[in-house]
């Protein structure tokens, strides 16, 4: 066959080659460097993420003793990372867990909840079981506030705002809006509904700082806030 590599030893002898879905590089002096898994590479928001780096990093807390991160995708077709978490002896909260990842990796590699399971449940191979696991153990808003009601109609209004865009229900005035699975991308979503609903502007920096509905809902009140149109 006039179209054999012969440097290849695989297509000289006509084998057959198996894709692992490792990858990896070659290395100035000839060594190959393993990076990742091509199938744990994900895409959120614009970036890529490899999935096992942030379980590497939940790993090296204390109280973990197992973690897998997934991505799951909303009503809206959101992508939000959901690392499922087997704790030891002690179960950190979900703030300390998000404040220990916040100091070692980046805000789009911090995910957006975090479910504790007793086990992660396997395939016949060994391998962790991602579509048992995803089927199993189901995604729950990361409270960690008691359900305080709304007391006037901003806030009211802001917990159906709140509602729409991160697809939950019984939002405490209390809850952190970022603790629930918002983020930079949704903080846009709610400054775009806030202009159109209360003809006020802010800026996600804004959110950021009162991200809460009691805390938002207060300065919303200001009328410093208002358009002003005046010379």
């Amino acid at each position: 066959n006039p179209f054999v590599n012969e440097e290849d030893p695989v297509e000289a002898k006509n084998l057959r080659l198996y894709r692992t879905g490792d990858l990896a590089r070659y290395l100035l002096d000839g060594n190959i460097e393993f990076l990742g898994r091509i199938d744990d590479q994900v895409k959120i928001r614009g970036f890529r993420i490899e999935l096992g780096e942030i379980e590497s990093a939940l790993n090296t807390h204390g109280d973990v003793l197992q973690a897998v991160v997934l991505t799951r995708e909303n009503e809206s077709g959101d992508k939000n990372l959901v690392a499922y978490i087997v704790a030891g002896d002690f179960t950190p909260s979900n703030t300390e867990i998000k404040e220990f990842l916040s100091e070692i990796l980046p805000e789009y590699m911090v995910p957006s909840f975090f479910v504790y399971v007793d086990k992660v449940p396997l395939t016949p191979n060994g391998k962790v079981d991602r579509k048992c696991l995803l089927k199993s153990a189901s995604v729950a808003t990361n409270k960690t506030t008691s359900l305080i009601h709304p007391i006037n109609a901003i806030q009211f209004s802001l917990v159906k705002i709140w509602e729409e865009i991160l697809k939950i229900k019984s939002i405490s005035i209390n809850d952190n809006f970022f603790t629930l699975g918002g983020n930079s991308i949704s903080a846009i979503r709610m400054v775009s509904a806030i202009r159109k609903h209360f003809a006020k502007e802010i800026s996600v920096a804004d959110i950021f700082k009162n991200s809460t509905i009691h805390l938002l809902s207060l300065l919303l009140e200001s009328p410093l806030k208002q358009h002003d149109n005046s010379p």
